[in-house]
């Protein structure tokens, strides 16, 4: 992602059609719910609390089981989840705490950034463009994986598709978040 190398895993199949309802995104990955997943290292994600950003395209074919869309540092200090606490529920939760975004269900196709600006501090979630929750807390400093698709062991898999995976070392603002999901660009 950005620019970086990441390992396919298990048979995550690349070239299936782009997801975004608002701009060509050209091509999705496609993990099976069973041991698919993407590993980026330590992506680009700071680890000492400065700011950041995420962003992706995602559908699940199975909203009923927990899964993980994103996984971020050990145990892990961040992650977006489906059905973490409650069957088809995105969630965002970090160190030790969680909060509920949006309700999902099989086979509908959502615009998640997940956000953390350090000088508040804050987590904010866009879905579609506009802001679906926020949550206060500093962020964690540990390291570790960061995988897409699973958590940090490998396990709560996706059964879907993902695209356009962006990683940002700042806190977009809401006009970015609307130009990232309507045009592909934070510029607009």
């Amino acid at each position: 992602w950005n620019n970086n190398d990441a390992t396919l895993n298990n048979g995550v199949t690349t070239g299936q059609a782009g997801l975004s309802t608002t701009y060509n995104s050209n091509e999705s990955y496609s993990f099976d719910g069973t041991d698919d997943f993407v590993d980026n290292g330590g992506g680009l994600l700071p680890n000492t609390g400065n700011p950041y950003s995420v962003a992706f395209w995602f559908d699940t074919n199975d909203a009923s089981n927990q899964q993980r869309i994103f996984t971020h540092r050990f145990d892990p200090d961040i992650a977006i989840a489906i059905g973490r606490q409650t069957n088809a529920t995105l969630s965002l939760f970090h160190n030790a705490a969680e909060f509920d975004v949006t309700t999902t269900s099989d086979n509908t196709v959502v615009h998640v950034i997940a956000v953390y600006d350090n000088t508040i501090p804050e987590h904010r979630v866009y879905i579609d463009g506009s802001v679906a929750a926020t949550g206060g807390g500093a962020q964690g400093t540990s390291s570790g994986t960061h995988r897409v698709g699973a958590d940090n062991t490998g396990s709560n898999v996706l059964d879907g598709r993902i695209d356009d995976v962006r990683e940002y070392s700042k806190a977009l603002s809401d006009t970015e978040a609307s130009n990232l999901y309507n045009t592909g660009s934070i510029n607009g």
